[in-house]
């Protein structure tokens, strides 16, 4: 598939060599070398075989001949069929199963059929097993046993998460201009400097002491006075946008938002604020938190 043009049905022909010499190699490398752990098959056939429902590919390569433990998942809306003269089909999640792609996606819900796939007929019928099921389930409960977020919700390190620790506590200028903020618990974050020019931004290195759910609450206003006037700013925890907060220009009184940021597993990250257009006034900036993980842990 080298161009958007009937993606889903384009038959890839190519012989076992080519496959293996030249579209596969990157993948094997991958799988071998790498240690890769999820894949995605993709939305068309090959050799009339969609290959999410291709053992061949799957199973036989994946799996036996390049050791591949991990988990596989189906391109959005992928089809499947069950040989190269058959239709490739949405609804076709047996012959996915039966090929060892262990997740389709997607599934408004799963546990209604809300894609009306034939899994329930096909077990029924005796055309995929209560084996091969488990199978698949097994492949996605050893994945997630891999991956960080199970380490961290079971309050282990990753190597990663050390990593990204110590080159935030050596150097407080991994990233320039940034005001680095500690917080035990509860700070306020220092204002002196805060560009709330248009298209300005301003960056904190927060270090917490604990792990958590933390709050962020701003006190703001408008300064503009236009009722027309639309006055953004975006709040974003690392790269990741935590939230778009849009005031009018009549907005001239302080009012507090709050924000929750997600679960802090590692102790560093970056706040940034990025003003979109000139208008606003920060009065405080207060970071808190909300619940201790590591209380939850013990607890849970």
């Amino acid at each position: 598939n080298s161009q958007e043009c009937n993606r889903h049905r384009a038959n890839n022909i190519a012989s076992q060599r080519a496959l293996r010499e030249i579209y596969l190699k990157g993948f094997e490398i991958a799988v071998r070398r790498g240690k890769a752990r999820a894949v995605m098959s993709t939305y068309g056939p090959v050799n009339g075989i969609w290959t999410s429902s291709n053992y061949d590919l799957l199973t036989v390569l994946l799996r036996d001949e390049w050791g591949f433990s991990g988990i596989v998942m189906t391109d959005w809306w992928a089809m499947g069929n069950d040989s190269a003269d058959a239709p490739g089909s949405y609804k076709n999640v047996a012959a996915q199963v039966r090929a060892q792609n262990d997740l389709n996606m997607v599934n408004a819900n799963a546990f209604e059929n809300s894609g009306g796939d034939n899994l329930n007929l096909a077990l029924e019928e005796g055309k995929v097993t209560r084996g091969e099921l488990a199978r698949s389930a097994a492949n996605i409960c050893r994945y997630l046993f891999t991956t960080p977020a199970w380490m961290r919700l079971t309050g282990r390190e990753t190597e990663l998460d050390g990593e990204l620790e110590k080159s935030l506590a050596d150097d407080d200028t991994v990233i320039t201009n940034a005001v680095h903020v500690k917080v035990d618990g509860e700070a306020e974050l220092p204002l002196d400097g805060l560009d709330t020019s248009k298209g300005a931004s301003s960056l904190f290195i927060i270090t917490c002491s604990r792990r958590g759910i933390y709050r962020l609450t701003i006190s703001m206003r408008a300064t503009d006075g236009n009722p027309l006037a639309q006055l953004p700013v975006s709040i974003f925890m690392d790269r990741l946008l935590l939230k778009t907060i849009t005031y009018t220009g009549d907005m001239t009184d302080f009012r507090n938002e709050e924000i929750e940021i997600h679960a802090i597993y590692v102790y560093n990250f970056n706040l940034r604020l990025y003003f979109a257009q000139a208008g606003l006034e920060i009065k405080s900036i207060r970071i808190e938190l909300v619940q201790d993980m590591e209380d939850r842990m013990k607890r849970d």
